[in-house]
């Protein structure tokens, strides 16, 4: 990766603003929570982001693209781990989508509408409340 161009805040310098931004937790390797949040199913290629933005909201996915466009920085997007393609460059963010896994169903028309951080679990939870059961595969973890 080039260095950043002349007068580029370095990512850590735009830390404190990416933090306010947002309403979900934004971790370092610094932080306690930060292994959990990058650790996918995956072990051989667990990614070390600079940043991990765990978002809970659209515009916090919004905030997090634009701090790393500022940045210069790639940006990975996770939900629940399966397969996640990691930039291999040395500073790179990574959302993750784990805190907004809204499903709802609309028994009626028999359909689910279901948010970016859902896994298959949640979709079977949910519809099985309403006597519903869509196809799955063997695994429920799945995003």
């Amino acid at each position: 990766m080039n260095p950043p161009a002349t007068g580029r805040q370095t990512p850590a310098a735009g830390l404190s603003a990416l933090r306010a931004a947002v309403t979900g937790p934004v971790l370092t390797p610094d932080d306690s929570a930060y292994a959990t949040q990058c650790t996918g199913h995956n072990l051989l290629h667990a990614g070390r982001p600079s940043v991990v933005v765990c978002a809970t909201c659209q515009e916090d996915m919004v905030a997090a693209v634009r701090f790393a466009a500022r940045h210069g920085m790639p940006v990975a997007v996770r939900n629940a781990g399966h397969r996640m393609v990691l930039p291999d460059v040395g500073d790179w963010l990574l959302i993750s989508l784990r805190r907004m896994p809204d499903v709802v169903v609309d028994a009626g028309r028999r359909t689910v509408t279901v948010g970016p951080g859902a896994r298959w679990d949640h979709v079977l939870t949910e519809t099985a409340r309403h006597g519903l059961a869509p196809v799955c595969g063997s695994a429920p973890a799945s995003g």
